[in-house]
């Protein structure tokens, strides 16, 4: 008879080679986040009239009394998107929504600045003025001097380092640091297209899911999961199967049985909180897995707008990754998960 010891190492060999099984079958969900891709449009709507325009998107209005009929396009709709972006449709589908696209988690194109993104993206305070300096030169591709006196030492450190990634990467075509006066030299090449893409906003939604997948592997390492499968989609093209209005999401991700819903924007206006909100709320989004993730947008003013609209999560690039672990972490316990005391870090 095997005693309480033998027990405990058989339980860990099984545990060893059911993991060995699922990572054959599905790869590794454990490995580092690959690097960001290319922008994915953010959430636009586009009526069936705007089509024949080039009118700007217009906010979302209760339906007609009388919604038209809505035939699904058969080659999409028939459940090919694979076993766990099926689960994403289908949850889709149960709120009004139906995907008239396969779902991918990879883009056409890979993004260039995945790693500049991951590095603003975690440390915007203390970048978000050269960021906004930056983007005021481009245009010009002149040089400019910035004064950075007033940075701490961490700051400075963070500035000095940007720049000579974005100088690196071809993002700045000029870069250079007095150290004595504490002056940077800085000038954007305003013939890279996507390094001014990059500087006007487009690393934002790469660097959130970026952030999003190390943090869903996180909580999958640290926990025991019901369900031994994640997946993301990014760019989910929709149509409503209310009024035929077309969508386009920008990151939707399937964890425990739960598929969770994250937006973002560059700058904080009303415009965008009232649109996502009435969104989430007429395609009945729940608050605990739905983000609107805002670039340049305070706590305070971001806390405010999230009591009015109270189908959203409001956060900025840096608040995310706590909000997003801590909805999962959640519904890994509803799911009936438990803490893995075992896990290595």
């Amino acid at each position: 008879m095997f005693n309480k010891k033998h027990l405990s190492t058989l339980e860990r060999i099984a545990d060893a080679l059911e993991r060995i099984a699922d990572r054959m079958e599905y790869g590794d969900p454990l490995a580092a986040a690959p690097p960001a891709e290319k922008a994915a449009p953010v959430f636009t709507q586009i009526s069936p009239a705007a089509q024949q325009t080039t009118s700007a998107p217009q906010l979302i209005i209760p339906p007609p009394a009388a919604a038209p009929q809505f035939t699904p396009e058969s080659s999409f709709m028939s459940h090919s998107f694979g076993e766990h972006f099926d689960k994403i449709a289908d949850y889709l589908s149960r709120h009004g929504l139906n995907v008239t696209k396969a779902l991918s988690e990879e883009p056409d194109t890979p993004y260039r600045f995945g790693k500049e993104a991951w590095y603003i993206g975690g440390k915007y305070d203390s970048l978000a003025f050269l960021l906004r300096h930056l983007r005021r030169i481009a245009a010009t591709g002149e040089s400019s001097i910035l004064d950075v006196s007033f940075a701490e030492q961490e700051q400075l450190v963070y500035i000095t380092q940007f720049c000579y990634i974005l100088q690196g990467s071809g993002i700045l075509s000029a870069y250079s640091y007095d150290r004595p006066n504490r002056r940077i030299t800085v000038a954007v090449d305003e013939n890279n297209t996507d390094g001014l893409d990059f500087l006007s906003g487009s690393w934002l939604p790469h660097y959130i899911y970026s952030a999003a997948k190390r943090a869903a592997s996180t909580e999958y390492r640290t926990h025991n999961v019901p369900i031994r499968r994640y997946v993301f989609a990014r760019d989910a093209q929709v149509v409503s199967a209310r009024d035929a209005e077309r969508y386009t999401l920008g990151m939707l991700a399937h964890f425990c049985g739960k598929t969770f819903w994250v937006e973002c924007v560059s700058r904080f206006s009303a415009d965008a909180v009232q649109k996502y909100g009435s969104f989430a709320k007429k395609y009945g989004f729940p608050h605990e897995r739905t983000f609107l993730v805002v670039q340049e947008g305070d706590a305070e003013t971001l806390g405010g707008w999230e009591k009015i609209y109270g189908n959203l999560q409001l956060c900025t690039a840096e608040t995310f990754s706590e909000r997003f672990s801590a909805a999962l972490k959640q519904t890994i316990f509803d799911a009936g998960g438990t803490i893995n005391n075992s896990a290595e870090y």
